[in-house]
Order: C-alpha cells, then structure tokens, then sequence
C-alpha cells in the first residue's frame, strides 16, 4: 500500500539529517534540560529560603562562597 501510494505521488520526501547534526541536536536537548532542572532546583531552594524567613543581602546565593554559606544553614538531607 505504502508503495502505491509512493508512485501516485502521494507521500513526500523525507529528508533525514546528518548523524553530526543529529548528535549535536541531541546533545543541546540534553544540555536545555540541565538547565531546566537547575533553574528548578534554584527556584525551590529560594522558595525554602523565603519558607524558613531566612533573608540574603546578596543577589546570587548560588556562586561559590555563597553556597557554601547557604549550605551551612544546616538544613536535613531528603
């Protein structure tokens, strides 16, 4: 039936991209749902920064001394 309908004209061409491309289309999928799910474990852990009340004088907790700060607070592993 697929063939019928192939010399009829009625189904077009697909085209199929390069493995390079493919590979590489994959990878940035994969690297935008890393991001993703950091931008959703920074969300939460200043949703339960706001939660506990506990208030930051700086913009970006999340840089290198920063987490450490935050990560002395002493909350209990999940």
């Amino acid at each position: 039936m697929l063939a019928e309908l192939l010399r009829a004209g009625l189904v077009a061409k697909s085209y199929v991209l390069p493995k390079r491309v493919r590979d590489r289309k994959a990878l940035l999928c994969y690297h935008i749902s890393f991001v993703q799910a950091r931008t959703r474990v920074k969300n939460c852990v200043n949703a339960l920064l706001d939660k506990h009340e506990i208030r930051v004088s700086f913009m970006d907790i999340f840089g290198d001394r920063r987490r450490k700060m935050v990560l002395g607070f002493g909350f209990r592993k999940l």
